[in-house]
């Protein structure tokens, strides 16, 4: 199929490596980045720390890349604020970012637009 269809095989692989890294699967994203490299093409979409999140961190993150409060936060996803501020810390050292600006700047660069409802 590679051969016969490269660009679509390329677009594949690609959604393919947004997928698994959304939702963690860091061996799976691994092997779509090997494909992409074997295409001819480059495989990361974003860094390999996506990997490491929970999906309520990733939630987080993403709501983060909105400039959201701790407080708005935790109201759009119906958590308490000291949850929201456990999964913040968890992110930043996950991500090695330092504040918010950092967190939300990787979100910004890394995350799609979907912003969950809770």
């Amino acid at each position: 199929m590679a051969s016969a269809e490269p660009e679509r095989a390329v677009e594949e692989a690609r959604q393919a490596l947004d997928a698994f890294e959304r939702l963690g699967a860091i061996r799976d994203a691994d092997a779509a980045a090997g494909l992409l490299r074997e295409l001819g093409v480059g495989g990361r979409t974003g860094p390999k720390l996506l990997g490491e999140l929970s999906k309520r961190e990733l939630e987080v993150l993403r709501l983060l890349g909105y400039g959201l409060t701790n407080a708005e936060i935790a109201a759009r996803l119906f958590i308490s604020t000291k949850t929201v501020a456990t999964h913040v810390g968890n992110v930043f050292a996950k991500l090695h970012v330092r504040n918010r600006a950092e967190a939300a700047t990787f979100a910004q660069r890394y995350l799609d637009e979907d912003v969950p409802t809770g």
